[in-house]
């Protein structure tokens, strides 16, 4: 019987024909507390329904959440968890309630938030909790005591050869996240840039760290004979810091004879230092597509988010791509704060441009949302005090680009960066995308939604968007926002 439980707050997935990514904030804690002896239960919100949960057993239930929906969700478990049994400590982790700890434990459903990485503090705060232990002496944990906040120190940095990240059987729902199609896998931790949007410099502390290749390859290893995957997914911040790494990885999975494709996160930047042996060896091994950050168009706003990378680099990087047959899918963002309406058609032109000088590229176009504890959230937090949530209920309404959040610009031209956004998503023709996407929507991409939306982007016409507000209830019926 399961005494842990692990929450994954998600909206319940309706209508879901292509696999779901797999709760991957949740296995490696559930695999730690596994292996020092504990039951540990993942309950996928998306798949489950949370009144499923026993409270009978619990030594605490844990609930993972990043900002935004994640937090609404979790909510409900948490106050249903609190309405059965208030005795049961709920604790909360991840990256919204490391950086607003204070706020995220005024709410009455957060006992403990866990701060930082948690496998090592949930484990010893299960430890503790189980034996009647002193909270304090406890890293990485924030909890009210006698009507006080109280932080402990953080905890340092764990070892990652350390985590067990592969617990898959302990997923009730294996079959809906259809690991054999791809396997979606997580290598590193963090990013060594500064990029002012990016939760990485308070959550990561700029910093970037990386199993042993070794582990890495025993790892994949496993998972290419137990799933036997078409696929292989890094899910890491940014995959390509260390060329070294990625040489040795790669060349371990030509020598393990891997016979599958891959992707990754790429930034556009490091191809100067891909030279064509590297080029031939990661094809070589099966990438097969490249996700890469553009960002924007205009050099002013990338220099005002610190990138630290120039417009021809973008423009390199995908002529890189395309010479050696890698599909690419860009992410850019407007609305980014001083941003002005010309430098946001910049960015909408390397859109244009990116598919000509590649025709396996696409791109998807986000209207900006500011991150607690990014420096751009400062930023705007000074400027716009009474727009930001003052609670986590507040933060749980906080709905990723959309003109209501945008609340640092005119709310009707921001309406027609939201549409914009949305219209990159219906103009795509990455095959990679359409299967995210899926079946049922790739069917609407061949009604005049789709024709609608590439006239709309032609003309650079977003007014009048009856069509994409459909698309977009639509989207948030079958559980995408």
């Amino acid at each position: 019987m399961e005494n842990v439980t692990i929450v994954y707050p998600g909206k319940k997935w309706i209508g879901a024909t292509t696999p779901l990514l797999p709760p991957l904030s949740a296995l490696p804690l559930a695999g730690v507390l596994e292996r020092e002896g504990y039951k540990p239960g993942i309950l996928d919100m998306r798949l489950e329904d949370y009144r499923k949960i026993d409270v009978g057993n619990q030594i605490c239930v844990g609930i993972s959440a990043m900002t935004g929906s994640q937090i609404k969700f979790g909510l409900k478990a948490a106050q249903y968890v609190r309405e059965k049994d208030p005795e049961i400590p709920i604790v909360w982790g991840g990256i919204h309630p490391t950086l607003l700890p204070d706020q995220t434990l005024e709410d009455p459903s957060v006992d403990i938030v866990v701060r930082g990485e948690g496998e090592l503090t949930l484990l010893e705060l299960v430890r503790t909790l189980e034996k009647g232990g002193k909270l304090e002496e406890v890293q990485g944990l924030s909890y009210r005591e006698d009507g006080k906040m109280v932080n402990t120190p953080d905890r340092p940095f764990m070892n990652l050869d350390e985590t067990y990240d592969l617990p898959y059987h302990l997923l009730k729902s294996l079959k809906e996240y259809h690991p054999e199609k791809v396997f979606y896998y997580t290598d590193g931790r963090g990013c060594p840039h500064r990029c002012t949007y990016c939760y990485n410099s308070a959550f990561c502390r700029s910093t970037w760290r990386t199993k042993s290749t070794s582990k890495i390859l025993d790892e994949l290893t496993w998972a290419v004979e137990t799933f036997k995957p078409e696929a292989l997914d890094f899910k890491e911040d940014n995959f390509f810091v260390s060329k070294k790494r990625i040489e040795e990885i790669c060349r371990g999975m030509v020598e393990r004879g891997f016979d599958v494709t891959w992707h990754a996160d790429c930034r556009v930047d490091y191809f100067r230092r891909f030279d064509k042996d590297f080029m031939d060896l990661i094809v070589k091994s099966g990438c097969h597509g490249l996700n890469l950050g553009g960002e924007s168009g205009s050099q002013r706003v990338l220099d005002f988010v610190k990138k630290d990378i120039k417009v021809e680099e973008t423009v390199d990087a995908i002529k890189k791509c395309r010479e050696y047959g890698i599909q690419n899918l860009l992410f850019w963002i407007v609305g980014v704060p001083t941003e002005t309406r010309e430098e946001m058609l910049q960015t909408l032109k390397m859109v244009d441009l990116a598919y000509q000088l590649n025709p396996n590229s696409s791109s998807i176009v986000t209207l900006f949302s500011p991150y607690p504890g990014t420096p751009l959230f400062s930023y705007l937090g000074e400027r716009y005090e009474m727009k930001i949530p003052k609670s986590l209920e507040g933060w749980g309404k906080w709905t990723v680009s959309t003109a209501e959040n945008a609340f640092w610009l005119d709310h009707k031209y921001a309406k027609q960066l939201e549409y914009i956004a949305i219209c990159s998503r219906l103009i795509s023709h990455n095959p990679t995308l359409k299967k995210e996407i899926g079946p049922l929507v790739k069917e609407i991409l061949k009604t005049p939604f789709s024709t609608l939306s590439k006239l709309r982007w032609r003309k650079r016409y977003f007014g009048l968007p009856v069509d994409m507000a459909i698309w977009r209830q639509m989207q948030e019926v079958r559980g995408y926002f």
